[in-house]
């Protein structure tokens, strides 16, 4: 068919039609619920999906790459996306069928992964400590297989250069001890830091030596 818009005297449309093949107006099929970001799990997530025609046709929901998930509809079709663990390509994609008077049309989203959030967990979670003496605190991050740094950034406490949990921190002064708890980012995970108080609070008992006692004589 062929589609001609002409004006006549008055300058208004005139619009004609050319041919016996039906004219179809394009439309859009359009996605919602595709997450802006999703991070890393290592057992997998899922989403919700919707798609929607605007020329009220059936929508087929369906992906590419490791994601799986698929749903059809009139006008509307909804779909559960299953993300399998890891980070690897994933499209979820839409199409709305010819009809109505509407040609066919599709759409897709990429789905962006992100690394996950970690945390850092550690004991003592801080409270008081002996001046003097040497204490063992331990950290893990909640990443597998990331080692946890810690240091200190006040004087009333010393750790070991480059210590990794666990770590002797020995308390030198009276005053808040400030422990600082640092893992690197991994492929999967991002970096995280946590910090802890310790204050002193027992002094080391200290004691008296006398030396030998003069024997005294009474009355002598």
């Amino acid at each position: 068919a062929e589609l001609n818009i002409k004006t006549d005297a008055s300058n208004a449309p005139k619009i004609h039609l050319y041919g016996n093949a039906a004219l179809s107006l394009p439309q859009n099929v359009n996605i919602s619920g595709v997450p802006a970001s999703v991070p890393y799990s290592s057992s997998g997530s899922s989403f919700s999906v919707t798609a929607t025609s605007t020329g009220n046709t059936a929508v087929t929901i369906g992906t590419t790459g490791t994601c799986t998930g698929a749903g059809t509809g009139t006008p509307t079709a909804t779909a559960t996306i299953t993300v399998p663990a890891g980070m690897s390509p994933c499209t979820v994609t839409a199409s709305a069928a010819a009809g109505n008077g509407f040609s066919a049309a599709t759409n897709s989203a990429a789905v962006t992964f992100v690394a996950a959030t970690q945390t850092i967990s550690y004991s003592p979670t801080g409270g008081s400590q002996t001046f003097g003496s040497g204490n063992t605190f331990s950290a893990t991050g909640s990443a597998p297989g990331g080692a946890v740094k810690i240091s200190s950034s006040t004087a009333t406490c010393t750790v070991p250069a480059n210590s990794v949990s666990p770590a002797i921190v020995t308390m030198q002064n009276a005053g808040l001890c400030t422990l600082n708890f640092h893992v690197d980012a991994t492929a999967n995970y991002s970096a995280a830091d946590a910090s802890a108080g310790v204050t002193l609070s027992n002094l080391l008992a200290q004691t008296i030596t006398f030396g030998t006692a003069p024997t005294v004589v009474v009355g002598g």
